[in-house]
């Protein structure tokens, strides 16, 4: 249930780490918007999509081409016993008891809950609100406002523009047949770059990916790093927006663009209008700035190294899943005991009784049932005895152990009787020797058969 999600988690969490490393290390500068933008979608898919469900295939391929078991362990037939003490353990009550890592991500899991839920209220309610504006408002056909790229997006896909004479943050709602508010200035000029930046966001899906960036919050809101994630795409999209809008521009048109920006900011934070984009931080208003001035160039090698790398950092958790397994043999070894564990509270009856159960039998005759004839040694390991039994064999070189053989055998009238005997047990070819009976009874009905 907890190991999908998780890793899934560290394999997002362990591309955006790189992409921030990558980034820093390359420089602001060499990196444009749209490299930041393809590389952050490559993480938002190591986030959404079960990348350690190829663990096996992963480790398989490395092995053939290695031909060593230098790295991974070879996967053993047979049965698999599991080690269940971290996950749950019975105390000195009898009662069930969790262990610590289970508590712990029981914690997680209620802290992330609670952040997610506060975070997704705020979400919603400025949504309601940004969604009741936008169908208050009658719509207009804009006059002047639309170059004919624009123009060509608003018909493309049936954008209705809506423009508010009051103090409001421009914004774009909907996907499908997107509504555009716009926040009608005096400034003809501003309105005009104002209506393009939300044209583009429309062209390259921005308000889709945005809602998707947020799903990512949902599947993993006990990660911290997803919250940064989410800011991080909101960020970029408004970084991508402006590289597009300034494509068509020149170098004093750019200049332009971004006071007219930064005004618009600063007018939103002085009022506390309505912006659906979020809340204006300095830091993020001054990068957009930069990047609007330096214009940086599209570095196809670098954008290609840092594809490899983060592919490459996800392999690591990747490798680190082991996909949940049935591991079975088709019959049995010799020594081997099918058990079935029914866990039943106090106070309370079995309903639903496996086929072996049967009230009233003793621990050490539950064997019984599948055989005749069985030794356990003291540690209390059981191995089946056959009916023919085993001579002595002078080549092997005996290594006896004490122990316990149970014999059982029906009567005429329907009874059986047990026999216990003590003996010492060659652990390599089975021979038994010094067999002394020690006890031996008679049930009038045989409840094992």
């Amino acid at each position: 249930m907890w190991d999908l999600p998780i890793y899934m988690g560290l394999v997002g969490s362990v591309a955006y780490v790189a992409y921030k490393l990558l980034y820093l290390m390359t420089g602001k500068e060499k990196l444009s918007a749209s490299g930041r933008w393809i590389l952050l979608r490559l993480v938002m898919a190591f986030y959404l999509l079960p990348f350690p469900l190829l663990s096996e295939a992963l480790k398989r391929m490395i092995r053939d081409l290695s031909d060593k078991d230098i790295l991974f362990r070879k996967v053993n037939t047979g049965v698999r016993w599991e080690d269940v003490s971290k996950t749950f353990y019975i105390g000195n009550d009898g009662y069930m008891t969790f262990g610590t890592m289970e508590i712990w991500k029981r914690n997680i899991l209620i802290t992330g809950v609670v952040v997610f839920l506060i975070y997704m209220l705020h979400f919603l309610k400025t949504y309601r609100e940004c969604r009741r504006l936008a169908h208050r408002i009658p719509g207009q056909k804009p006059k002047n406002d639309l170059d004919d790229a624009s123009s060509r997006i608003a018909r493309k896909y049936h954008v209705t523009i809506k423009y508010v004479p009051e103090k409001c943050g421009s914004f774009t709602q909907g996907i499908r047949r997107p509504t555009v508010v716009i926040a009608q200035s005096e400034d003809e000029k501003a309105t005009q770059y104002q209506t393009r930046h939300e044209m583009i966001h429309i062209r390259y899906h921005h308000t889709f990916w945005s809602h998707l960036a947020f799903l990512v919050n949902a599947v993993h809101f006990w990660n911290p790093l997803a919250y940064l994630f989410y800011q991080e795409v909101r960020q970029c999209i408004e970084l991508h927006c402006d590289e597009k809008v300034c494509q068509s521009l020149t170098q004093e048109e750019c200049i332009e663009y971004g006071k007219r920006i930064l005004d618009a900011a600063v007018q939103d934070s002085n009022t506390g209008v309505l912006n659906f984009r979020g809340k204006i931080r300095y830091h993020n208003m001054e990068e957009r700035i930069k990047m609007i001035k330096r214009r940086p160039q599209k570095r196809k090698g670098i954008l290609l190294a840092a594809l490899l790398l983060m592919s490459a950092a996800t392999t690591i958790p990747v490798l680190a899943y082991e996909s949940p397994k049935v591991v079975y043999d088709e019959e049995l070894e010799a020594g081997e005991v099918l058990t079935d564990v029914v866990f039943v509270p106090d106070g309370t009856e079995l309903v639903n009784k496996p086929d072996w159960y049967v009230d009233g039998i003793p621990t050490e005759e539950i064997p019984f049932i599948t055989t005749d004839a069985y030794f356990m040694d003291e540690a209390g390991n059981i191995n089946y005895l056959s009916e023919e039994g085993v001579s002595v064999q002078a080549i092997c070189s005996h290594s006896f152990e004490s122990g316990i053989v149970r014999t059982h055998k029906k009567n005429a009238a329907g009874g059986c009787t047990i026999i216990e005997y003590s003996c010492q047990r060659c652990s390599k070819c089975g021979y038994i020797k010094n067999k002394v009976e020690q006890s031996r009874t008679t049930k009038k009905t045989c409840p094992h058969k």
